[in-house]
């Protein structure tokens, strides 16, 4: 059964074998080309969402709960940690982990941070791998990861990854300024 809006004529052959999507004609009728028509099909049918996990006491029982001892966590700890937040929700497209509101948190640009940024694809599991690199390495006093792919199309993807951390101690120490809170992004499959 076709649409009300749309004429056998035009999306039927007179042997009554398709050669037009009765279903998208007006994506099809807004497109330059082919591609941008299953971008419009595919983009019509996943939803961006955003949640947002905090560490208070109202927010109990926690959802993830190694963030708020993350300070205390060994390596391979917080590698598992990562991995969850990872695989949290599907097609996670930006991740923003920050432990608080610290007045001299600075960017922080080492090789090891740099190479949480990306212009291949990854698995989630590797970019868990290197965020749980940057989180466990103390000297860094991360106080806030945030990674976001810009861009999956096929031969351009890019993601980037950014890191902030404290020059001193004696900030990173005050435990009344840790305050841990995640921020997903993802594509919803409804």
């Amino acid at each position: 059964m076709l649409p009300k809006d749309v004429k056998p004529e035009d999306v039927l052959h007179p042997t009554g074998v398709f050669f037009r999507n009765p279903t998208h004609t007006e994506e099809a009728d807004n497109a330059k080309d082919q591609s941008q028509i299953v971008k419009a099909i595919i983009g019509a049918q996943r939803e961006r969402a955003t949640q947002v996990i905090t560490y208070t006491e109202e927010s109990k029982p926690w959802i993830l709960p190694g963030f708020p001892v993350i300070q205390e966590l060994e390596q391979a700890e917080i590698k598992q940690l990562c991995r969850s937040l990872m695989r949290f929700r599907p097609n996670i497209f930006k991740v923003h982990i920050k432990f608080g509101d610290y007045a001299t948190s600075q960017r922080v640009d080492t090789n090891k941070t740099r190479n949480l940024s990306s212009f291949e694809p990854r698995f989630h599991t590797e970019v868990a791998e290197k965020m749980a690199e940057i989180l466990a390495d103390k000297t860094l006093r991360v106080t806030e990861i945030v990674y976001t792919v810009h861009s999956a199309e096929p031969g351009q993807f890019r993601a980037v990854g950014e890191v902030f951390g404290l020059v001193s101690d004696k900030e990173w120490e005050n435990k009344k300024l840790f305050q841990p809170a995640i921020l997903i992004e993802y594509f919803s499959n409804r």
